[in-house]
């Protein structure tokens, strides 16, 4: 009896997992037609998390009601439901901006880039980890969704590509540059900084001079605003 109750959970665990269905497809840009490697796909019920390869490619577990979510930095997410990908090839991701008017060459790397491709290089073994999805193995596939290592090694991956972000955005907005350009220092600096904080996105695609004149705009805004919970420094 008792063998008879385990057996019934664990079909129970695995049944869902076996209900779901090998899902392949390619994700390209929707204006080039260009393949996108590295996007993030996650089915948001189980989630299981893959990305694709390369060329593109991709395969994901997912039932037909299952939602599915696409991303990748500089283009709009999206959601497909299982149906919806098993009748098509391409899932077509559209750019969150079509380019910029001012590109800056740099022929050698920045201090940043260096620094990044040594710490990427170090846990380079750990940022490479990806979720077994397969279901050749029901039994394996429902332990490391409960394995501790594997949310460990995740959380690791997200917390080191947001801590990226952080840094490469700190390296185009810098107390210096605001400094220069407000004149403020010390903890008003700070304080006006944590109120403006700059976005990845845009810290990842504007010019000097873009970043200067939000800088400035900002700046404006705050002055308007009765320069909240700080002083700006007398000249």
């Amino acid at each position: 009896m008792r063998f008879f109750l385990l057996l019934l959970v664990f079909c129970g665990g695995i049944c869902p997992l076996l209900q779901a269905q090998q899902l392949t497809g390619r994700v390209v840009d929707a204006f080039t037609g260009q393949p996108l490697s590295y996007v993030t796909i996650v089915n948001v019920k189980s989630q299981v998390m893959e990305y694709s390869d390369k060329d593109g490619n991709f395969s994901i577990a997912a039932g037909p009601e299952d939602e599915v979510a696409f991303n990748l930095l500089g283009y709009q997410s999206q959601k497909l439901k299982g149906t919806q990908l098993a009748s098509q090839e391409k899932v077509q991701l559209r750019r969150t901006t079509i380019g910029l008017s001012e590109v800056t060459v740099r022929p050698d790397w920045t201090p940043y880039q260096a620094d990044s491709f040594a710490r990427t290089r170090t846990y380079k073994r750990v940022l490479e980890y990806r979720p077994n999805g397969s279901l050749m193995s029901p039994a394996s596939a429902l332990a490391e969704v409960f394995s501790r290592k594997k949310k460990q090694r995740l959380r690791f991956q997200k917390d080191f590509y947001r801590m990226e972000k952080e840094r490469y955005t700190d390296t185009r907005y810098t107390p210096e540059l605001v400094a220069e350009l407000t004149r403020l220092e010390g903890d008003t600096l700070a304080h006006f900084m944590n109120l403006y904080p700059m976005p990845y996105d845009y810290a990842r695609v504007a010019s000097d001079l873009e970043i200067k004149m939000w800088i400035r705009g900002n700046f404006k805004d705050w002055m308007a605003k009765g320069r909240p919970l700080m002083v700006r420094k007398e000249e």
